[in-house]
């Protein structure tokens, strides 16, 4: 009896021979027919891998605006970068790519056992998923380098162009970025790789978490495109609540976006010009001349300004390159070439993926070229000569926004900071009470929510950006050791620390700085709030608006009562002083000396001084030089500092009611809002 075969049957866009028992060896007709059926599968079509199907549109979307791929073709002496937003993504866009150019190449794991000179009909293809160690990069640049010489082709692939050749990236004739997929480009993936478009999209977010893996793993038999969609978002779901970390929203560090970022409005407000500006200039309907392309941000550690640019990129949807002074000369030896070529290869990334945002941290370390130490000013002439000729030199930057970030902005070289350079400068200031909340809400993301943080937010008066994010995550550990959801008591907690003042303590600091909020509310300086938490090394604070433009000698001598009454306060109410308004250059004493030698040396506010100007400052033992060389200031603060003194004397008498109601309250609640003080002192029949 003859061996029936089976029949085939039809897999997607395939034929597979459906193997039954072993055909009997003497029987020639099944054997043939079994042959024959064999042959078939063995040379029947491998199914198309939907990863390289999609990198494929993804590659035909970017080149409609970056160029086409199909002009990539390996010729001699060609070189080109591809960047793939996602690593997962470097090797199916080599393998798209090596499909649309129908070229032969190697990869660089190839090259080594390739005499390159013998391979003039290939190009060579570098891959990097993560950053080469040092050897590694050494080798793939001798490599390149023997390209080069023998006039081969090459053409990168990375999620950083850091981790490439930095040859290959400078030279490169043909440069791409290639994006994330969208809705779009998974939409015509299912309709290629099972022939039927699917009836709808997927979602942005979907989209954006689909990659190589889950686009294989959806694949099944006979499929259409709906059914395809649908497995897709399967895989999605599943994976998402496998790996989703216990909160559904991203905290603002997670995902920030120019919307989600408070305390800095005149910094948002004009990163939201920029993003309309970019959108028109990508359009054509705006010239990059009308682009403001330079922003300058300055302000204390913490504040988010590192923040606030990733932010931009985020929310203008263009493509974020960093550097700074540290990284660029810390790349090889530290020479000065070395910081110089680095920082060469930043702005070329910057201007390969244009529009494009480059961020230089920390560019106060570029020192101004006419001052510092002799022996070091031949270096800082060149190196900041090099990086002026990148900001603004022969070679045109357009498509490159420059934000740069710094401390200290007054030692920047004043090259740096004309017109047509960073010619915007937006300082980030300390966030007020209303800033805190929302930057507090911003991090717990979904814990705590249902609750007011406006007493927290007090509490948090004098934090940064940075204190509050750490703030929360104490809390949250406090949550966790206690086996519970974080609540607004461990933020309480958090801010207060384990330090607690002793009563005796806790009275004087609460007298010393209602006697602050007093005062100034009796002067018309507006309060923010005032509490008792320790910040560094001080306990307590009261945060004011003082007038800090065109003060006039009134507006100094406000000034120095507010200062000096929290000594007044505890001479008034509690019959002795203490040390709480000196110590440090930063103390209530040290500042008021400040400002009452600057009214005469630099202000011009004192007519017993004159019209002479003398630089102060800003450092303690630079005063006390200027003292020593004129006894005449000296003597004239020490009248000054007098002077306001009592006068806060005479308020402290006269308001001793409100100061103890205040003082009493603040005990109570650590911290109080200007809506609490001014309530609280007009109970106490305090009229400014």
């Amino acid at each position: 009896m003859k061996k029936k075969i089976p029949p085939t049957r039809s897999v997607g866009r395939r034929s597979v021979l459906e193997l039954g028992k072993p055909v009997d060896p003497n029987d020639f007709t099944a054997l043939i027919a079994a042959t024959q059926e064999q042959a078939v599968l063995a040379t029947a079509k491998r199914p198309e891998d939907p990863a390289m199907l999609a990198a494929a549109v993804m590659l035909e979307a970017a080149s409609r605006t970056q160029g086409s791929p199909n002009g990539w073709l390996p010729e001699p002496g060609m070189f080109a970068t591809l960047l793939v937003q996602a690593a997962h993504w470097v090797e199916p866009a080599r393998k798209a790519w090596l499909s649309v150019t129908s070229s032969n190449a190697l990869s660089r794991s190839a090259i080594s056992y390739v005499d390159v000179s013998d391979s003039s009909k290939l190009v060579f293809t570098f891959e990097a998923t993560e950053a080469p160690s040092r050897h590694e990069a050494a080798s793939h640049a001798e490599l390149f380098a023997e390209i080069v010489y023998h006039g081969r082709a090459a053409i990168g692939f990375s999620a950083d162009l850091a981790w490439l050749p930095p040859d290959l990236v400078t030279a490169a004739d043909h440069r791409m970025v290639l994006a994330l997929p969208t809705p779009a480009v998974i939409a015509e993936t299912a309709a290629r790789l099972t022939g039927r478009r699917p009836s709808k999209d997927i979602s942005d977010e979907e989209a954006a978490r689909v990659t190589p893996r889950l686009l294989r793993l959806a694949a099944r038999p006979e499929q259409t495109g709906d059914d395809y969609l649908a497995k897709l978002c399967d895989l999605i779901s599943r994976e998402t609540s496998t790996v989703a970390p216990r909160t559904k929203t991203k905290t603002v560090r997670e995902a920030p976006t120019l919307d989600r970022l408070h305390g800095m409005d005149e910094a948002v407000a004009w990163g939201f010009t920029l993003k309309d500006d970019l959108a028109a200039y990508v359009a054509g309907t705006r010239d990059w001349a009308d682009v403001d392309r330079g922003l300058l941000l300055s302000g204390a550690t913490g504040t988010g300004k590192t923040l606030f640019v990733r932010a931009l990129a985020t929310t203008c949807g263009v493509p974020l390159v960093t550097g700074s002074y540290a990284t660029w000369i810390g790349t090889r030896d530290g020479h000065m070439g070395d910081l110089i070529r680095s920082m060469r290869t930043s702005f070329r990334e910057a201007k390969m993926m244009a529009p494009a945002i480059l961020f230089i941290d920390e560019i106060d370390a570029f020192h101004d070229r006419a001052t510092g130490a002799r022996h070091h000013r031949e270096w800082n002439v060149q190196v900041v000569n090099a990086l002026l000729a990148e900001i603004d030199g022969v070679e045109d930057r357009e498509g490159v926004v420059i934000v740069a970030a710094c401390n200290d902005p007054a030692s920047l070289d004043p090259a740096l900071v004309r017109a047509g350079r960073l010619d915007r400068h937006i300082i980030v200031k300390l966030p007020d009470g209303r800033a805190l909340a929302l930057i507090t809400r911003e991090h717990l993301a979904d814990d705590v929510t249902g609750e007011a943080l406006d007493d927290v937010a007090m509490l948090a008066l004098g934090c940064t950006g940075a204190d509050i994010e750490k703030v929360v995550r104490g809390a949250r550990r406090r949550a966790r050791n206690a086996g519970r959801l974080p609540e607004k008591g461990d933020l309480v907690a958090e801010l207060l620390g384990n330090d607690m003042p002793r009563e005796a303590e806790l009275e004087l600091v609460s007298v010393h700085e209602a006697g602050h909020a007093v005062a100034g509310h009796m002067l018309g300086i507006p309060i923010h709030g005032v509490s008792l938490r320790q910040v560094g090394r001080q306990r307590g604070g009261v945060y004011a608006k003082l007038s800090d433009r065109f003060m006039s000698a009134a507006d100094v001598h406000k000034h120095l009562v507010m200062l000096l009454s929290g000594r007044a306060a505890e001479e008034v109410i509690l019959h002795r002083v203490t040390s709480a308004a000196g110590g440090s250059g930063g103390s209530d004493l040290g500042t008021a000396t400040r400002v009452a030698a600057a009214a005469a040396a630099e202000m011009g506010l004192e007519d017993d001084y004159g019209l002479l100007w003398t630089e102060l400052g800003d450092r303690p033992q630079e005063i006390r030089r200027v003292f020593a060389g004129d006894p005449r200031l000296a003597a004239l603060v020490r009248e000054r500092l007098a002077s306001a003194y009592g006068t806060a004397l005479h308020l402290m008498e006269m308001y001793q009611r409100a100061v103890v109601e205040l003082a009493k309250q603040l005990r109570e609640r650590m911290a109080l809002g200007p809506d609490e003080v001014a309530s609280t002192l007009r109970a106490a029949g305090c009229r400014s």
